[in-house]
């Protein structure tokens, strides 16, 4: 058995012995450490707040998408409007279905 072999062992061995509530908080840790080492883009920097810069091809037209609604002056929808339209959305879908 090589050294990196014997290493892979060992912290699976530590990890079976955790608690599962130590498993998590050492989950939650690596996801802190990864996001403080490599942060998200920042686009820009308006009226003191950072705005998200987006990395895929989707993130970047709905992110030109967000854009045009801001500058045309129209208000941008809640997390509460959103799921209120959304369903009277799909009631109306269910409508023109029966």
């Amino acid at each position: 058995m090589d050294t990196k072999e014997a290493g892979r062992r060992g912290a699976e061995k530590r990890w079976k012995n955790k608690t599962p509530d130590q498993r998590r908080r050492e989950t939650e840790a690596a996801r802190r450490a990864r996001w403080t080492k490599s942060p998200p883009p920042v686009a820009e920097v308006s009226r003191g707040r950072t705005l998200y810069q987006p990395r895929t091809k989707l993130g970047k037209r709905l992110w030109e998408l967000r854009s045009q609604i801001v500058a045309s002056g129209m208000r941008l929808l809640d997390w509460n409007e959103i799921e209120r339209e959304v369903a009277e959305r799909r009631e109306s879908a269910r409508a023109e279905n029966k």
